[in-house]
């Protein structure tokens, strides 16, 4: 059953007229069995294609339609989203459960969302851009872009940064040439561009109050890392099923307290820095930044201990852990988690952000 926009509004009839009520949103069960349901039913349908085939824009706008009968994009309807806004944590529920079945999956649906610039009033659907939706560089356009969950026949976004003001130049794809990436990157479903800006032409500006910006910079990345975390889960449950059967030393590989071990660190990390993640996505910017960081540093521990578990790297194209491993890889790139965030949060911790060279 599709989800129904949480924005609208339900009117009861008073002796004064009619009164509006709270928006009602889905709990957040009711978001992870539709999106387990809809993964599954496009996993099915697509099968090994996913696997043997490159990503296919045809594709992605097929899945968009699905993620749109689903109701998923209704969730960024109405009021732009802060932090702490109740819908980041019912959209990183469903990017998880997506990921849980496949990762590409979750990340087109990412890509989608990320790409609609909720902050503005009307919605723009734009190519997504850098992770999510513009290129950070000022005061002049970039040469090349990279562009996640790409979709040509979209206009793409250019950021621009001024002292107090955020702003967009919607490009139209008649000024942009692009590349679509057929190598193997992870995120298998969800395609991906070289972009570079051919044109100055512009169907629009769009200006936005920067912490409102800031808000939806921070939760994307926030999302990159639940589809990480969701990826690990799934490579560590595969080598816990592996471990059940294989022996060594004369016992299942389960029962050796170092493989326990492994697996007991493992999904401590795992669960420890979803708890982080989830305590930034209800409203604290600088929680929700470092969960980030520990969501992605987890899952790349996780996965790269059931890979060990499964022989190592000589192993890992006879098992589908290199997917997962790969596509913790490529979230961690999305997200933005990196050197750069741990600079960020020293400056903003230690001596403020106008300490930054």
């Amino acid at each position: 059953m599709p989800l129904s926009s949480p924005n609208a509004e339900n009117t009861s009839e008073r002796a004064g007229g009619p009164v509006a009520s709270p928006p009602k949103l889905p709990s957040s069960g009711e978001v992870v069995q539709l999106a387990t349901d809809v993964a599954r039913r496009l996993a099915r349908r697509w099968g090994k294609e996913l696997d043997r085939t490159s990503p296919d824009e045809q594709r992605v706008l097929e899945i968009d339609a699905e993620y749109e009968r689903a109701g998923f994009l209704s969730l960024l309807s109405g009021e732009p989203m802060r932090l702490g806004d109740p819908r980041a944590q019912l959209i990183g529920a469903a990017l998880g459960a997506m990921a849980e079945v496949d990762c590409g999956l979750a990340a087109t649906l990412l890509s989608r969302m990320a790409a609609m610039l909720p902050w503005s009033e009307a919605e723009i659907g734009a190519a997504l851009v850098d992770g999510w939706s513009a290129s950070r560089l000022h005061p002049r356009y970039r040469d090349s872009l990279w562009a996640w969950g790409w979709r040509s026949s979209l206009p793409a976004t250019v950021f621009r940064e001024g002292p107090d003001f955020h702003q967009w130049e919607l490009v139209p794809p008649e000024g942009l040439e692009y590349l679509v990436v057929h190598e193997r990157m992870g995120l298998r479903a969800c395609t991906s561009a070289e972009v570079r800006l051919v044109s100055r032409a512009r169907l629009d500006t769009i200006a936005a109050d920067p912490e409102l910006v800031q808000d939806w910079a921070e939760s994307v990345a926030g999302w990159w890392a639940t589809i990480a975390l969701s990826a690990a889960r799934a490579a560590l449950r595969y080598a816990a099923d592996y471990a059940r059967t294989r022996y060594q030393g004369g016992a299942v590989l389960a029962r050796h307290a170092l493989i326990q071990t492994m697996f007991g660190r493992g999904m401590e990390g795992l669960y420890a820095a979803d708890a982080v993640l989830q305590r930034g996505f209800a409203g604290d910017r600088r929680t929700l930044r470092l969960g980030t960081r520990l969501a992605i540093r987890a899952a790349e521990q996780a996965a790269h201990t059931a890979q060990q578990v499964l022989g190592g790297y000589g192993y890992m194209r006879d098992y589908p852990v290199e997917r997962w491993l790969r596509d913790v890889k490529m979230a961690a790139i999305a997200s933005g988690a990196s050197a750069i965030t741990w600079a960020h949060a020293g400056r903003e911790e230690f001596w403020g952000d106008d300490s930054s060279p």
